[in-house]
């Protein structure tokens, strides 16, 4: 779902987010240096971020795409060419779930504080997201532990998946019949 909405504002701008990483890594290439992705895997972040929202969460942010139409105006174009346009996305979604930058943003300055601390050599360069260079800074003096970084929430039983599921029908059946009733009582008002 964060995909989708990333995807919208990338092709509304036409600019290649990542394109720096794309160079870093051709550059590296064409010297014969080591060249580390030093990021965590996006299938376990994405799953961790899921996995931190609410039950209310998961159903504000998916009311939030459907309905808002994700138009820029040429003054937001302009604003994110010459912005990292990742991290201020983030940092808006954030605003509206707070629960997003433990994930998406702490601890990948943790793991990528992490991996950097790791690479062999004396020299080593560095291609990061502008938004992730303060939060390496933060925590480059800190012990990591990268494992707890790295695990995927588990999925809950079937049961509670189930009760989650009809709780949620519930609610939806329940807000229907509630404005069925609303709008039973208006006609018998206003009609009769």
């Amino acid at each position: 779902m964060l995909g989708l909405i990333f995807k919208k504002v990338v092709s509304q701008i036409k600019v290649t987010p990542g394109q720096e990483f794309r160079v870093g890594f051709l550059e590296g290439r064409k010297i014969n240096a080591r060249v580390v992705l030093g990021d965590r895997p996006i299938n376990i972040t994405l799953s961790r971020t899921w996995a931190a929202l609410s039950l209310w969460e998961k159903l504000r942010l998916m009311w939030m795409i459907l309905r808002e139409p994700m138009e820029l105006k040429p003054e937001d174009v302009e604003r994110f060419k010459n912005h990292d346009i990742i991290t201020e996305m983030i940092e808006e979604a954030t605003k509206h779930f707070p629960s997003l930058s433990r994930t998406i943003i702490d601890e990948r300055d943790m793991y990528l504080s992490h991996t950097l601390k790791m690479c062999p050599g004396r020299k080593i360069v560095a291609v990061v997201g502008m938004g992730h260079v303060r939060g390496i800074q933060k925590y480059w003096k800190e012990q990591i532990d990268i494992k707890s970084l790295l695990t995927t929430p588990q999925s809950d039983s079937w049961l509670w998946w189930s009760v989650k599921k009809l709780l949620l029908v519930g609610f939806l059946f329940g807000t229907i019949w509630f404005l069925g009733m609303i709008a039973k009582f208006i006609w018998h008002l206003f009609v009769r």
